[in-house]
């Protein structure tokens, strides 16, 4: 995969070849880790496992904190410990997430320099050496360009043909809020690859219940409302200053998790100081931080105490980020597989062999369903229980017949 220190292969979870080796598939998840896990010792290499099921993929994420006893061996104890921490707070529905350029970079696209100084070929002009006049040199690259022809290159740059690693171990997470000031539509994609899709704000319209993303920079898919000179960073307090708002929001709401993101975006940096401001005036939350943002270049301290946030740095040689991007993938998987609460197996007699002391309990509630179907065949309590059973089941819910009759 681009821009990776090491080689990532990806596998599937796969039958044994025998016949009706999907009733067993427990065997299967506990061989393929097992080689796996004899693969990445003896050579340089990442394994990432694809689930297409959910009640597979908890399974499998159970099995990795098993047999692991819930320490991932490549993070060093602090990132470890924010894993637990961000894992607690995805379950519990607290956090949100906050997507920026660097994500993107190893699905091969560029950052906003590069995006900027490849756009800026065409007419010959070269991106200044600081970062805080690209914004001011992106207005001149617009003018040299014309306005059509600008944000379609802009929009021509940032598609890719796949998603990296961190969006889809974002995308598979119990979180339901993101904010994103990416132009690229890859998060999208992976959390529909996932299958829990992201309603996109603000041309999208959210029903309850349902996960969101925020795009507050625009979209390769409309990219007359891509944020990136001068003007539109000014017109923005104007045309999605409500968006602002629900930035604002999240971060007094939630904890917000930065990833892929630099201080350097003006619309955030300002979100950030209107929430710090507010938290002054509130005497019961002076110190308190609203987020963790990674990083891998060094923060002045005098710019730190400027945001109510936690600065986790990624540590790493400063010429050399792929080895610290690999650390921050590292770190997500974690929090994904700890934030896996491990229920949706649990009545899927496929899986009996990770849980040999919950199948007498799982027999014992199937007696129990077979029972009050007999019975009280036109319950609406007993239907009512039903479905909330159905996720415990997996992909097994036909071995209880009566499952789906009302």
């Amino acid at each position: 995969m681009s821009g990776r220190s090491q080689p990532l292969i990806a596998l599937h979870v796969v039958a044994t070849g025998k016949k009706n080796a999907a009733l067993r598939k427990d065997d299967a998840i506990v061989a393929l880790l097992n080689c796996v896990d004899a693969c990445v010792a003896q050579h340089d290499v990442d394994v990432v496992i694809v689930a297409s099921e959910e009640e597979t993929y908890a399974a499998l994420q159970v099995t990795r904190s098993m047999q692991r006893s819930g320490v991932s061996p490549t993070l060093d104890l602090p990132l470890h410990a924010l894993a637990r921490e961000l894992a607690v707070k995805a379950r519990e529905g607290n956090l949100s997430v906050l997507v920026g350029a660097g994500l993107s970079v190893n699905a091969g696209l560029p950052n906003w320099r590069v995006l900027l100084s490849n756009v800026a070929q065409a007419v010959n002009l070269r991106a200044p050496e600081s970062d805080e006049d690209l914004v001011r040199f992106a207005s001149w690259v617009e003018q040299s360009m014309g306005p059509r022809a600008f944000r379609t290159a802009i929009a021509d740059q940032c598609r890719a043909t796949r998603y990296a690693l961190g969006h889809a171990l974002l995308g598979s997470m119990p979180i339901r809020e993101f904010v994103t000031l990416n132009y690229d539509a890859l998060l999208e994609e992976a959390a529909k690859a996932a299958k829990a899709p992201l309603v996109v704000i603000p041309h999208g319209r959210i029903s309850a219940g349902q996960r969101w993303l925020l795009k507050l920079h625009g979209s390769v898919d409309r990219c007359d409302d891509i944020v990136i000179t001068e003007r539109d960073y000014e017109r923005f307090d104007d045309w999605r200053a409500a968006f602002r708002g629900v930035v604002e929001a999240q971060l007094i709401t939630r904890h917000m998790l930065f990833v892929g993101f630099g201080m350097a975006d003006p619309n955030v940096a300002r979100v950030l100081e209107s929430v710090a401001r507010a938290a002054r005036r509130d005497e019961g939350k002076q110190g308190t931080s609203v987020g963790t943002l990674l990083h891998f270049d060094a923060i002045a301290e005098q710019e730190k105490q400027k945001y109510p946030l936690s600065f986790v740095h990624v540590a790493g040689q400063e010429n050399d980020i792929a080895p610290r991007a690999r650390q921050i993938e590292i770190l997500l998987d974690d929090v994904a597989r700890l934030a896996e609460d491990g229920t949706h197996h649990l009545l899927d007699r496929r899986f009996d062999g990770l849980h040999p002391a919950e199948v007498a309990v799982r027999e014992q509630v199937a007696g129990f369903l077979t029972n009050l179907h007999a019975t009280h065949p036109d319950s609406r309590l007993r239907h009512e229980i039903m479905q909330r059973l159905r996720p415990l089941m997996g992909g097994d819910s036909k071995l209880i017949p009566m499952f789906d009759s009302k």
